[in-house]
């Protein structure tokens, strides 16, 4: 009996999903080993990823001209940890899911008109999985991994040369790029369409996957929907071109839905995400051979931060209100403005508010609220109190930008995050000098607005050579400076002359040869707190907080915070603080303020 119901819930499946969604269908190269075509009427895919680590169920609607035996083949951005069967109830429990969460009076929408719907080769993993043969392999030369492909073939008693330009050019794309492991799935095909077993991969990336260039190896229409699980909402400007979310009855598939729901898919994917999660559907139609770049979403990895700060109140008597402007810098969200306080003893403060919604553009609110303080005399007048403020790690993609202040909004604009961001380089050499806090920077002795999010140059260092980057943060009136991904920030006048780093002091400028990556070469903390570059009686110097680990008598493990100071010219520890129980830790302080 059981048989027959999984027999009648894998066959009326396809059914269910074409009524209600564009159904979500896998991708995978096919590769007929016999001389019939085949074709991809229908695939689908649950994909969740946390940010480090993804889990991908796979299953194919397919059918061939004639029986054959399909070679699939699936290139992964890591090896995968593991391979197992999945369930084809867990694509069941999504379209349930989207059911409950997304508005289903289908009557009034109707009535409101909405629309309906060989050396180089190593053998890392292989095994037999109800029709599936699957064998991984790790491979570094497209010549070797097509010339293993027949070999491998051919041990399994099938004669066929699979080898084309087309496939040869998609695989050498995906190994120039870093994709080193190949799923190899062997599977037989029979004239009737039907859905192949799914199989769930878990493997390691920091960015959400999904293989689409392999699948043009294919031929004809379909219909490719993938349902993602991500801890936050995919910004929808990232999909690949002809891609787009998916529509339940006119309304997008995009929400969020907690940690019962999430095991009730997979307990896979709700120990990957925990508690919450969003689902987006995103849907592609049409020819496979148009299929020119795969999924890759970096969204998701860090959530949008609020910069906000308020020097304070004055007296107005102008009688104009409040107000804001809202204006786009490379990838950053710049506002700044005034608002009116029954008087000037009035602290601003600010919160970011992201509603849950399905809508795009994503709105993002400031919200701007008023204290009055207590601490002074107040002069009893009508208060007008400055504020600037910054909004960063917004993913690319089209926002709606409201700055509110008291329940009313000061100002609305529409933005658009690029996907690339154009800094400005400079040639070696080059005279750079950068003030914090102000936007002019001079260069060559010409004064420039900084457009750019930020300044690339090469100076020499303390190791060589190094490709240096300069960040102004306007609104904290600081600088920061990077080398190879580590940062610091100054909150002095920086000047690059002769490719030479210094810090201006009031005792002059002070040579900075040291970068903030060499820094770390010197430092027994693990965990950087803070990391700023400073100017101590006309010398420049790192002051580096940060957390080492260590044990205490040499037996129990305890967290230490330790403050180093690091000459920036010859990389000496210019003085250590530790906790006065470090010494029975074995730790005892370097510097000469020890």
């Amino acid at each position: 009996m059981l048989r027959h119901i999984q027999f009648l819930l894998l066959m009326l499946l396809p059914l269910l999903f074409l009524s209600l969604l564009s159904p979500a269908f896998a991708d995978r190269g096919m590769i007929p080993v016999s001389d019939v075509s085949v074709y991809g009427p229908g695939q689908k895919a649950i994909i969740a990823w946390n940010g480090v680590e993804e889990v991908l169920i796979l299953s194919t609607d397919v059918y061939a001209s004639g029986d054959s035996i399909v070679l699939e083949i699936l290139p992964l951005p890591a090896e995968p940890q593991s391979i197992e069967a999945g369930d084809f109830a867990s694509f069941i429990r999504i379209e349930e899911l989207i059911t409950e969460h997304v508005p289903s009076s289908l009557l009034d929408r109707f009535q409101a008109g909405l629309p309906g719907l060989g050396k180089d080769i190593e053998i890392v993993f292989h095994q037999k999985i109800g029709p599936h043969d699957i064998t991984v392999v790790k491979v570094s030369d497209v010549t070797e991994l097509i010339y293993w492909a027949d070999g491998f073939l051919g041990d399994k008693g099938l004669e066929y040369n699979i080898a084309s330009p087309k496939l040869e050019s998609i695989v050498e794309g995906y190994i120039g790029g870093g994709f080193e492991f190949f799923v190899f799935d062997l599977i037989e095909l029979t004239t009737a369409p039907h859905s192949i077993e799914p199989i769930l991969y878990r493997f390691e990336t920091d960015f959400l996957y999904y293989p689409l260039v392999i699948s043009s190896l294919a031929s004809g229409e379909t219909d490719i929907s993938l349902f993602l699980l991500t801890p936050c909402a995919i910004d929808l400007a990232e999909l690949p071109g002809g891609m787009h979310v998916g529509l339940y009855y006119g309304e997008p598939v995009r929400f969020e839905i907690g940690g019962g729901e999430l095991d009730s898919i997979a307990p896979e994917i709700a120990g990957l995400l925990g508690d919450r999660a969003w689902l987006t559907a995103v849907k592609y139609h049409g020819d496979l051979e148009n299929l020119e770049s795969d999924l890759n979403l970096y969204s998701g990895r860090s959530s949008p931060e609020l910069a906000f700060v308020s020097p304070g109140g004055s007296c107005t008597g102008t009688g104009e209100g409040s107000g804001a402007t809202v204006s786009l810098r490379g990838d950053r969200v710049f506002f700044s403005g005034c608002v009116i306080a029954p008087t000037p003893c009035h602290q601003l403060d600010a919160e970011l508010v992201i509603p849950t919604s399905s809508s795009y553009p994503q709105t993002i609110i400031v919200d701007i609220t008023a204290q009055e303080t207590f601490s002074t005399i107040c002069i009893q007048c009508i208060g007008e109190i400055l504020f600037k403020g910054e909004i960063r790690n917004l993913d690319p993609g089209e926002y709606e930008i409201l700055v509110c202040y008291q329940g009313g909004i000061i100002a609305q604009q529409m933005i658009e995050v690029p996907r690339e961001i154009e800094l400005l380089e400079l040639a070696p050499g080059t005279t750079l000098e950068v003030n914090p806090g102000n936007r002019l920077i001079i260069v060559d002795g010409v004064s420039l607005e900084l457009s750019a999010p930020a300044i690339q140059t090469m100076i020499q260092a303390y190791a060589g050579v190094k490709e240096l980057r300069i960040e102004v943060d306007e609104i904290y009136d600081k600088i920061e400076i990077s080398a190879n991904g580590v940062s610091a920030t100054a909150g002095e006048t920086i000047r690059i002359e002769d490719s030479q780093l210094f810090l201006k002091s009031p005792q002059g400028s002070a040579p900075v040869r040291v970068m903030p990556d060499e820094v770390l070469e010197v430092l027994l903390a693990q965990e950087i707190q803070s990391f700023e570059l400073n100017d101590m009686d006309g010398k420049a110097v790192f002051a580096v907080e940060g957390i080492a680990m260590a044990r205490l008598f040499g037996l129990f493990p305890i967290d230490m915070t330790i403050k180093t100071i690091v000459d920036a010219q010859d990389m000496e520890i210019v003085r250590e603080e530790m906790p006065w129980w470090a010494v029975f830790c074995g730790l005892p302080q370097r510097g000469v303020g020890q």
